[in-house]
């Protein structure tokens, strides 16, 4: 049975007090009323718009994040608040795949940082990180790639370092050289701190999971593969059903199945062969040893 969950929450912008319904359609079960309550508590009764901003982005609600938070930055006056908006208006950039707006507002936020500040950092990093994804891209010619990517990965941008985020990343630079060893290792370390705090870490865990699926995926391990993406997916939904990097998930599931069908398909036809091989090296001893038989008889 499905239940439509919904709640009110309450923030102010100057002296006015706005009021957001956020619902959700969802299987009533025990996991699903403890993440209800969860994101009850990280959003609170009354919020800012720092806390509902960042709540919408981590729903993968991008759009509605972006604006919330431009109304935060016209209320704002402290340089590292101002940073803090930028750092967040690249994360959501850089997921709409608009890399140098993306670069752009992470740059931004550095220059306006004070320069020990968490927000320098994490601006910083996430400014780096993208350089280095993008180096990794299919370079285009016409608007077009010039090699295929099979599957999908994703680093993580970062409001604020944290350990696993860090671990990660460092994981998926490894990746991104062939390095499959030390990334499943790296990713194996993420996964294994996020999973200490798991409603808080969702959203990363699966990430985690579609990558340890790409590096099953590069070892030809194709149905391992698909079991981590779907087990990307599966977290992800119990999130939220609408997030964007769903879709990427089930593409990537859907290419591991491709590779598994295409595998078996080439399995049975090499089965085959050899059975007629079998059957065509018995004909020919056969036909040898009547021949042996009838020149002993001759």
């Amino acid at each position: 049975m499905n239940l439509q969950r919904s709640f009110c929450i309450l923030f102010f912008v100057g002296d006015e007090m706005w009021c957001v319904e956020l619902a959700s359609s969802e299987e009533e079960n025990a996991r699903s009323v403890e993440l209800t309550n969860y994101l009850k508590q990280q959003v609170g009764e009354i919020c800012d718009l720092w806390t509902l901003g960042d709540f919408l982005m981590k729903m993968g609600e991008y759009k509605h994040a972006e604006i919330y938070y431009k109304l935060l930055e016209k209320n704002v006056k402290l340089d590292e608040h101002r940073a803090q908006i930028y750092n967040r208006l690249g994360i959501i950039r850089r997921e709409q795949g608009e890399m140098r707006l993306a670069i752009e507002y992470f740059e931004k936020a550095v220059d306006i940082a004070p320069q020990e500040s968490e927000v320098h950092t994490a601006a910083s990093y996430n400014s780096q990180t993208i350089k280095i994804d993008g180096k990794q891209l299919p370079k285009l010619f016409l608007n077009k790639a010039l090699k295929s990517v099979d599957i999908i990965t994703k680093s993580l941008s970062a409001t604020n370092i944290s350990a696993p985020i860090l671990c990660h990343n460092i994981g998926h630079n490894a990746y991104q050289s062939r390095d499959y060893d030390l990334a499943n290792e790296h990713y194996q370390q993420a996964l294994n701190i996020m999973m200490e705090s798991e409603l808080t870490y969702l959203l990363e865990i699966s990430v985690v999971q579609n990558n340890l699926g790409a590096v099953e995926y590069a070892k030809q391990k194709y149905t391992e593969a698909n079991t981590y993406f779907d087990m990307a997916t599966s977290t992800l939904q119990q999130l939220t059903l609408k997030h964007p990097w769903i879709l990427e998930y089930v593409e990537n599931s859907a290419t591991a199945l491709r590779k598994i069908n295409a595998c078996t398909q080439r399995s049975v036809i090499c089965q085959q062969t050899r059975r007629n091989t079998d059957r065509l090296v018995t004909r020919k001893l056969t036909k040898r040893k009547l021949d042996d038989v009838d020149s002993i008889e001759q």
